[in-house]
């Protein structure tokens, strides 16, 4: 008990010591943060990168400040270095869709397609469904010409939402790239039931024949 009561002073100093550090850190954080978007603002991501090194040295895994390093390069076109902090950023908030996005936009600019997707593959295997990611996902496989795949995600999609009709359109369109027209014409078909004005449906109805129907039938 005595021992407890000699300790106490400095115990209670220590906290004191952390408490005042914590508050010094949180001013320092703050303006760094707003030094940081006010550069931006102006277009210097370099400065806007630099005003927030110090806070990067002190927090290397902190979640939100590698999110935002991995977009002021990814601005300033250093690829290498935006994947480097979404990769720490993803390694902080494992569920992240904006730090998995983040690198497979990365990987894209560095030419690494297969990475790139793979990375949206493992997130999607491992989270719930997330429309951006699979949007995302499939556009990447139109890209390299595996329509397959493309047609994959986007069925994978209209199980989510069966009448969102820009993807019914993707879906059309891979699908007649695919040369299943039948299939094609059927989607395009449902497409202007749901909403007759689309101009995208009415286009490839109208211009090519190989998709021309009778709408009576």
């Amino acid at each position: 008990m005595n021992l407890l009561v000699r300790l106490s002073p400095l115990v209670l100093g220590l906290v004191f010591n952390f408490s005042l550090f914590s508050v010094e850190f949180q001013k320092i954080e703050t303006q760094a943060m707003t030094d940081s978007y006010q550069l931006e603002k102006k277009g210097n991501f370099k400065a806007s990168i630099n005003s927030l090194m110090s806070l990067y040295l002190m927090r290397p895994t902190e979640y939100f400040l590698n999110l935002r390093l991995g977009w002021l390069y990814y601005q300033s076109q250093k690829y290498k270095n935006a994947l480097y902090h979404y990769s720490l950023a993803q390694k902080s908030e494992k569920s992240s869709i904006n730090a998995v996005l983040g690198m497979s936009y990365s990987h894209e600019q560095l030419g690494e397609i297969d990475e790139s997707i793979a990375v949206l593959l493992n997130f999607n295997s491992q989270n719930p469904f997330n429309l951006e990611l699979n949007i995302r996902l499939a556009s990447l496989f139109l890209g390299i010409s595996q329509y397959t795949s493309a047609l994959a995600v986007y069925e994978q999609i209209l199980r989510f939402y069966p009448e969102n009709t820009s993807i019914l359109v993707k879906k059309a369109v891979v699908l007649s790239k695919l040369k299943k027209i039948k299939n094609s014409k059927e989607v395009f078909y449902k497409i202007l039931q749901i909403d007759p004005s689309n101009t995208t449906a009415l286009k490839y109805m109208n211009t090519d024949r190989s998709l021309a129907f009778n709408r009576n039938n």
